[in-house]
């Protein structure tokens, strides 16, 4: 072999080890090259400046690659591989790493507004301080508790995205799009939420602890269990949204929609709903303190075997609302409309139905002690063997066409006012004036209903005809 081909021969291995191979040092200098399906293992480009339309890192791969402060506005690292790269403080203004894979790299304080990263896989990379303006990261992978923190994410679409324990903390979402995405955990303490779309998210656990939320969307989302505490709600979309497990206390949800959410096994203390909009929200086996719920819509609102004490129902809408098995004492349901109301199997102590229409309404197996029905409506209301009553008004009240079995009854009250069924005998079934003497009826299990004597009309007694000795002869 001759020198001359020994010599090209070198001259190509050199090079060739030289891209694929040796770290390269490009820092500060004008990259008027491409690195397209190259090897940069190693390659030193912080500062360095790209040429547009030249430089391109597209299926370029390598671990450790550095970049920190280079200027790479609209460069593409389409379906690169890298990882371990250092684009700390970078300039990625419309990059594009679509497809990409690029692991356990720092992007702290890099500019990406206006970057593609759809569908890229970014696990163990973390990006704090970044600018995501109007970037798309929709259906990218990263890891759990990715770290997000003061991150602007404005206007951004983060759409379908895993960020299960991310942490958002003072991060800037106005106007961003996180549709769909994984968010259990993750923490959003004093991030700013301004038009920020959650719709059908998973939120589960999540912290807002500290946030305004203003104009946000979360309907379909699951919040349960999420933290609110000292969160100011404004213009808040929460329909059909799961809040099931959650507390509030002292929250104000009056500039909120929230037909159909879910705060099942949830605890709601001193709320207010007045004049609200809570049709079809479910607010079953939790329970609700003190709150104000006046002339609120809630038709067909359930509060299946919920605790509701000290509540205000004043003039609010409750047909076909469900209160099955529910435990309801000292509250304030004047005016209400009941109509067709679940009650059954409920227990109600102290208090008030006053003027509240609760016609075809069922309390059959409701216990109610210290209960007012004064003036209310309520015909075809059901009523059967196993309700119990004891001191309860129904004076004024309209029973006409109710469904009344025979009831364990003590101290019952009606007045000349009060409606029956045609040929309902009220003291047969325990009910009673004012001045009389109570009547009083117990009935046992499928056991026939016995009546105190006060109860039933009493029958004459026939004398017996005295015989005389003169008859006997």
């Amino acid at each position: 072999m001759n020198m001359k081909k020994i010599s090209k021969l070198g001259v190509c291995l050199v090079g060739a080890l030289a891209i694929s191979g040796f770290a390269q040092d490009y820092s500060g200098q004008d990259l008027n090259m491409s690195f397209r399906d190259k090897r940069i293992d190693g390659f030193d480009f912080s500062d360095a400046k790209a040429k547009k339309n030249v430089t391109d890192f597209q299926r370029s791969a390598g671990e450790k690659p550095n970049f920190q402060g280079a200027q790479l506005p609209e460069v593409s690292f389409r379906n690169a591989v890298i990882s371990e790269a250092n684009f700390k403080n970078a300039n990625l203004k419309k990059v594009t790493i679509s497809g990409a894979d690029i692991r356990n790299s720092n992007f702290k304080g890099a500019d990406m507004e206006e970057a593609d990263l759809y569908r890229a896989t970014l696990l163990g990379s973390q990006f704090p301080n970044v600018n995501f303006k109007n970037a798309r990261l929709d259906a990218m992978k990263v890891a759990d508790e990715t770290d997000f923190s003061k991150v602007d994410f404005t206007q951004a679409s983060v759409m379908d995205v895993d960020l299960t324990r991310a942490d958002l903390s003072k991060a800037n979402l106005t106007n961003a799009n996180f549709s769909r995405s994984l968010m259990g955990e993750v923490n959003l303490k004093k991030a700013t939420l301004v038009k920020t779309d959650f719709t059908a998210c998973n939120l589960i656990a999540a912290n807002f602890k500290g946030v305004d939320l203003i104009n946000v969307n979360f309907s379909k989302a699951g919040l349960s269990q999420a933290n609110f505490s000292g969160v100011e709600f404004q213009n808040v979309n929460l329909q059909e949204a799961d809040l099931s497990l959650t507390e509030f206390d002292d929250v104000d949800l009056s500039k909120t929609q929230l037909q159909k959410a879910k705060f099942a096994q949830s605890t709601l203390s001193s709320m207010t709903f007045k004049g609200q909009d809570l049709t079809g929200v479910v607010f079953d086996k939790g329970a609700v303190k003190k709150s104000n719920f006046d002339k609120a819509k809630m038709n067909k609102t359930s509060f299946f075997d919920t605790e509701v004490s000290k509540c205000e129902f004043r003039g609010t809408e409750l047909t076909k609302a469900v209160f099955d098995g529910a435990y309801i004492k000292k509250n304030i349901f004047d005016g209400a409309d009941m109509d067709k109301a679940n009650l059954a199997n409920s227990t109600i102590q102290q208090t008030d139905f006053i003027g509240t229409q609760l016609n075809g309404a069922s309390f059959a197996g409701a216990k109610l002690e210290n209960v007012r029905f004064t003036n209310a409506k309520m015909k075809n209301v059901k009523i059967d063997a196993d309700t119990k009553m004891q001191n309860v008004d129904f004076s004024g009240a309209d029973l006409s066409d109710a469904k009344i079995e025979k009831f364990t009854a003590k101290k019952v009250i009606y007045d000349s006012r009060t409606k029956f069924p045609a040929g309902f005998e009220p003291r047969q079934y325990g009910f009673t004036k004012p001045g009389e003497k109570a009547a009083e009826v117990v009935v046992q299990g499928n056991k026939k209903s016995s009546v105190t004597d006060d109860a039933m009309p009493k029958k004459k007694k026939k004398k017996k005809k005295k015989h005389s000795d003169d008859d006997d002869e």
